[in-house]
């Protein structure tokens, strides 16, 4: 089979274990900014938590790592607990096993095929509001042989009072709409340094449709990813636009 459909298929496969609201991200160029700099890619060292290790915890909530190992699999996912309110903690750890657990059974899927498949995953926490707590979860997958790997980058965003995935949507308030209408994103992604350096597909003309794939900042601020190959090459790597409104 053709490697780049077999790169293809595997990739799929496991992001659907990892994607609940559409949209993929993935790595980026050489860093230039302090945004970009804090932004993960396959070359540098995930983290390495252990089971049960506390990583965050401020203004009651908790989150502890929890980790797959299975073969060339490592696959850390949060373990959430929001201090007085059972329900949303179990909501939204129970999102992340189902999810992992998705993404362990089509890696193990993806390694019936000749070639073997290396995948890591990791998280952090982005942001801890009263009412919102996102995630930036990202890792990269290695088919044996493959020119390079594909990195991947995913928005997780909850609201605190039902532990339910939000949309960015939800997240903006009534007066900040008019900045995130598809004409204003677009307007903001052809100023970026992607934009006006040239980076993105010859063909490309601007997002036909309003983006997904989103986190919020320390700040608040919602950011759109867009990964590899989605609207330029795929040595532009992740694309992270900052649009500085939010919560």
């Amino acid at each position: 089979m053709d490697q780049n459909k077999i790169r293809s298929l595997i990739c799929g496969m496991l992001l659907t274990g990892l994607c609940a609201l559409g949209g993929t991200g993935f790595a980026q160029l050489q860093p230039t900014t302090e945004a970009e700099a804090a932004h993960h890619v396959v070359e540098q060292e995930l983290q390495s938590y252990v089971p049960g290790q506390v990583i965050y915890a401020q203004k009651g909530l908790i989150v502890r790592s929890q980790v797959i190992r299975e073969g060339n699999l490592i696959l850390h996912y949060p373990q959430v607990r929001v201090v007085g309110n059972r329900e949303v903690s179990r909501k939204i750890s129970r999102y992340f096993e189902k999810q992992a657990n998705i993404s362990r059974e089509n890696y193990d899927k993806a390694n019936t095929m000749e070639e073997r498949l290396t995948s890591r995953v990791d998280y952090q926490v982005s942001y801890h509001g009263k009412r919102y707590l996102s995630f930036q979860t990202y890792g990269y997958d290695y088919i044996e042989r493959a020119a390079h790997p594909t990195s991947w980058e995913l928005g997780k965003t909850f609201d605190l009072q039902t532990g339910e995935l939000v949309s960015w949507q939800k997240v903006i308030g009534p007066q900040q709409r008019h900045h995130f209408t598809l004409a204003k994103i677009n307007e903001a992604l052809w100023n970026t340094e992607y934009g006006k350096g040239g980076y993105f597909f010859h063909d490309f003309k601007g997002l036909e449709r309003l983006p997904e794939n989103y986190y919020l900042d320390e700040g608040g601020n919602v950011h759109f990813v867009f990964g590899q190959y989605e609207i330029a090459p795929y040595a532009v790597g992740i694309i992270d636009l900052n649009m500085g409104l939010g919560v």
